[in-house]
Protein backbone atom coordinates (compact mmCIF):
# COMPACT_ATOMS: atom_id res chain seq x y z
CA UNK A 1 0.00 0.00 0.00
CA UNK A 2 2.85 2.39 0.83
CA UNK A 3 4.35 1.90 -2.63
CA UNK A 4 1.05 2.84 -4.28
CA UNK A 5 0.73 5.97 -2.14
CA UNK A 6 4.30 7.03 -2.92
CA UNK A 7 3.75 6.44 -6.63
CA UNK A 8 0.54 8.51 -6.48
CA UNK A 9 2.36 11.34 -4.67
CA UNK A 10 5.20 11.36 -7.19
CA UNK A 11 2.69 11.34 -10.05
CA UNK A 12 0.77 14.30 -8.64
CA UNK A 13 4.04 16.16 -7.98
CA UNK A 14 5.10 15.50 -11.58
CA UNK A 15 1.74 16.74 -12.88
CA UNK A 16 2.03 19.87 -10.74
CA UNK A 17 5.52 20.53 -12.12
CA UNK A 18 4.23 20.11 -15.68
CA UNK A 19 1.37 22.55 -14.99
CA UNK A 20 3.83 25.12 -13.59
CA UNK A 21 6.07 24.63 -16.63
CA UNK A 22 3.15 25.12 -19.06
CA UNK A 23 2.05 28.22 -17.12
CA UNK A 24 5.61 29.56 -17.33
CA UNK A 25 5.73 29.06 -21.11
CA UNK A 26 2.26 30.60 -21.47
CA UNK A 27 3.45 33.73 -19.67
CA UNK A 28 6.59 33.84 -21.83
CA UNK A 29 4.60 33.52 -25.06
CA UNK A 30 2.06 36.11 -23.87
CA UNK A 31 4.86 38.56 -23.08
CA UNK A 32 6.46 37.88 -26.47
CA UNK A 33 3.17 38.48 -28.30
CA UNK A 34 2.44 41.68 -26.38
CA UNK A 35 5.95 42.99 -27.11
CA UNK A 36 5.82 42.08 -30.81
CA UNK A 37 2.38 43.68 -31.27
CA UNK A 38 3.67 47.09 -30.21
Amino acid sequence: MIDIVEADLSLSAHAEAMIQLMDHYARLSNGWWSRSSR
